[in-house]
């Protein structure tokens, strides 16, 4: 999806001359009512408000950091405006061309100390129709912390909240500029980006256009699924090709629904988007009648260079964009999340048959060549931090992903073999996919997790019949997939976690056992047999009744065996607790599978790592317990963690 968005500093024709002074409020009643501080509080934070429309978020990051400091340094302290300067995106300012933030109201001014306030408000935002008429146009929640240093007062924090209206939820998106009016039942709405994928209606099938977002109800969860409203980007030449028959999109016979355009982009609602009728589509309908989304431009969206301020050799992000678009061979242009560098594919017609992937960073006059790409090639996906970046082939009915690194243009070693495109880490040093190969006529489905600079991947979990989908990894480290067994799909989420016992996992180092059980262990070398395991192993045996296994050639832990009452998983589950904590602990985050030799093996739980975590119970003389459901009350007696394989059993 070519995303756009300028970095141009409009030239405000309105100029306020007044300034974030620390002077006295004009209003005697209010001096009385707050008394001198208050009323200098009151009168820095409204002054600071109609300074906000003169700070253009999206300009040049010099260009943000000059005009912080001359609009906002009278009344913001040093501390903060540096922290603004490098991280615009999450200060107050003028974010698109209209609306633009035309005062602070304030609420409610509470003193937390004799030198330190807080203050709450809402940021008014304004177009050229209230200014005639009054009104507005959008507000947005703002808490500020003012504190007094000598004679003055400073603001030394600010937290801005979701955008409000009336009776309703606004989100507000300032990259593609629209917004789009919710609810209140949607209040806590989350945002999730898909692709989508256009097919050339001539020649080649090759997905040729990518990119859209979804706003997900807050009472969605993998289990009880609503309805998602889902809105398809297109760049404007996009949404012309699409109109010309030039591709399609989906099996439907019909196209996206326009919902609004600006001057770069339109708005669309995929056809066929409630086809499965999940709960919440009413709602979903009823919103889409009101007309909620409407459109805004982007600051640095006229075309104007008197206004933009654009040269011929300043190759700003715009500049780069628009050289792009000119150019019928460059394709599958991806911005970095910074939108410092773009990286894309510009078909070649030499006899190897290859195109070429490029790296073009603003600031610089030509673009860097990366390599040579197939010209099957998916396309490309930027790392969160944009430090790095994943070009993604085509394999069989997978794909074949290469990791590059931004600054430097390496390649890392390992490439990942996937059935679709890897999700990647929020800190951009992780990639999350699914991966499924055939052995000997079985078909084994996998989700791993790749960790830069490491040989390999970690499984998180591996199955039999079983194929796997990854589609998100947020913030809080939740992975979203799909499990698909049989022909069901099922929406799942899990951990990038490692279970332990006693703080060892499989896959640990020497060292690492050492620091969790200490260095009094004997050790029994590696016999002429590897027994049930992969390789040779050493074992370490702790008097305190740990049997640890390590890998002769590999160096890792294989198996972790433990009775001592000590002993305790990364569940809080120890020695000696009753059947039913574990029990409740355990199965409604695993399952207890089925064994290959028949029948369910209870007390043993498939866990992150594709390993299986196994607790033996107390049972009775002749008694085996894990073709049986045991009792609540029996006691733990043994905790086992180890690879199915090694347990003569594959699940």
């Amino acid at each position: 999806m070519k995303k756009i968005i300028f970095f141009i500093l409009i030239l405000l024709v309105s100029v306020s001359l007044v300034g974030c002074t620390n002077v006295k409020s004009r209003n005697p009643e209010e001096s009385k009512i707050y008394g001198d501080d208050r009323a200098a509080v009151t009168s820095l934070v409204e002054n600071f408000g109609k300074q906000l429309q003169k700070v253009s978020l999206l300009a040049p990051e010099d260009r943000v950091e000059e005009n912080m400091q001359e609009n906002y340094g009278d009344c913001v302290s040093p501390e903060l405006l540096q922290k603004w300067g490098t991280d615009p995106q999450n200060a107050p300012g003028r974010l698109t061309l209209s609306p633009w933030p035309d005062r602070i109201e304030i609420q409610t001014i509470e003193k937390l100390t004799e030198q330190s306030y807080e203050v709450k408000g809402d940021v008014i935002e304004i177009t050229s129709i209230e200014t005639v008429k009054g009104g507005v146009a959008a507000k947005r929640p703002i808490t500020l912390t003012v504190y007094k240093t000598g004679k003055r007062w400073l603001i030394d924090n600010v937290t801005l909240g979701a955008y409000e209206e009336a009776n309703t939820v606004v989100y507000r998106n300032t990259q593609y500029g629209f917004s789009f009016s919710l609810p209140q039942g949607w209040k806590d709405y989350s945002i999730v980006t898909d692709d989508w994928g256009g097919w050339a209606t001539k020649g080649s099938q090759k997905v040729i256009e990518t990119g859209p977002i979804i706003i997900r109800h807050p009472q969605w969860t993998s289990e009880n699924p609503r309805q998602d409203i889902p809105i398809m980007v297109f760049t404007l030449r996009q949404w012309d090709a699409l109109q010309q028959d030039e591709f399609h999109i989906g099996p439907a016979p019909i196209g996206p629904t326009e919902l609004g355009r600006n001057a770069k982009y339109v708005f669309a609602l995929p056809a066929r988007y409630n086809y499965a009728f999940p709960k919440g589509y009413e709602e979903v309908e009823k919103i889409l009648e009101s007309n909620p989304l409407q459109t805004e431009e982007l600051v640095g969206s006229t075309s104007n260079p008197d206004q933009t301020g654009s040269s011929e050799n300043d190759y700003s992000k715009e500049k780069i964009q628009n050289l792009l678009a000119s150019k019928n061979e460059a394709s599958k242009i991806i911005w970095s999340p910074d939108d410092t560098q773009v990286v894309y594919i510009e078909e070649d017609n030499l006899d190897n048959g290859l195109n070429k992937a490029h790296l073009w960073k603003v600031g610089e006059a030509n673009s860097t060549f990366v390599r040579d790409v197939s010209p099957t090639t998916y396309g490309f996906t930027w790392a969160p931090d944009s430090k790095h970046f994943l070009i993604s082939e085509k394999l069989g009915e997978g794909s074949i992903n290469s990791i590059v690194a931004a600054a430097s243009l390496a390649e890392e070693e390992y490439e990942i073999k996937s059935i679709s495109t890897p999700v990647w880490s929020p800190d951009g040093l992780s990639l999350a996919y699914a991966y499924e190969q055939h052995n000997y006529g079985e078909s084994w489905g996998s989700l791993e997790v790749y960790t830069l600079g490491e040989k390999k991947s970690e499984y998180i979990w591996k199955a039999k019949d079983i194929i796997y989908k990854v589609s998100y990894w947020d913030k809080e480290g939740t992975i979203g997939y799909t499990e698909i067994y049989e022909g069901k799909e099922t929406q799942k989420t899990t951990q990038n976690i490692k279970p332990s016992i006693a703080g060892v996992h499989l896959g640990d180092t020497k060292d690492q056992v050492r620091k969790a059980l200490g260095n009094d262990y004997e050790e029994t070398p590696p016999s002429g047999e590897m027994g049930h395991f992969p390789e040779r192993v050493y074992r370490w045996t702790y008097d305190e009744d740990y049997n640890i296994f390590i890998g002769e050639n590999s160096g890792k832990v294989l198996e972790i065996m433990a009775t001592s009452p000590k002993a305790e998983t990364n569940l809080g589950v120890k020695i000696g607790d009753t059947a039913d904590k574990v029990f409740e602990t355990y199965r409604p985050k695993y399952i207890e599978p089925e064994s290959i030799h028949g029948g369910k093996l209870y007390g043993i739980f498939k866990v992150e790592g594709a390993a299986a975590l196994s607790f033996g119970f107390d049972m009775p003389d002749g008694q085996s317990q894990f073709f049986a459901d045991i009792d609540p009350n029996t006691k733990v007696r043994t905790i086992w963690l180890t690879y199915p394989a090694q347990m003569d059993d594959s699940f």
